[in-house]
């Protein structure tokens, strides 16, 4: 029985990375404040988002700043759940006084989940 749910889980994450392939991400964002994103303090100011090359990541870069980082993407969100495909947005979630990016959703297709917060 055990076997079975590995082979089963292992065919679910490869059909996931299959979908993944080929989509890319190029968004950019006004951010009034303060973020956190993977694991690295980012201060205010116009920002890019991008995917690399394999879709595990989102290279997040200050425009005209040395602010970067390259964060890991935890899953793919269904475009199904996404609450307005007329627009692309980012979503923070707001713990004391942090701002943590925890989604990215480009204007159509899938959303990426970069954080899960606690609480």
């Amino acid at each position: 029985m055990k076997l079975g749910n590995v082979l089963l889980s292992s065919l679910l994450i490869v059909l996931v990375v299959l979908s993944v392939h080929g989509q890319s991400l190029a968004l950019k964002a006004n951010i009034p404040f303060e973020f956190t994103v993977g694991g690295k303090s980012l201060p205010p100011g116009q920002y890019e988002f991008t995917t690399e090359k394999n879709g595990d990541a989102i290279r997040v870069k200050g425009v005209g700043k040395n602010a970067h980082v390259l964060a890991p993407v935890l899953t793919r969100l269904s475009g199904a759940l996404h609450t307005s495909k007329q627009d692309s947005h980012v979503v923070f979630d707001k713990v004391g006084e942090t701002h943590i990016l925890s989604e990215i959703w480009p204007r159509s297709g899938d959303g990426y989940a970069m954080s899960a917060t606690k609480g």
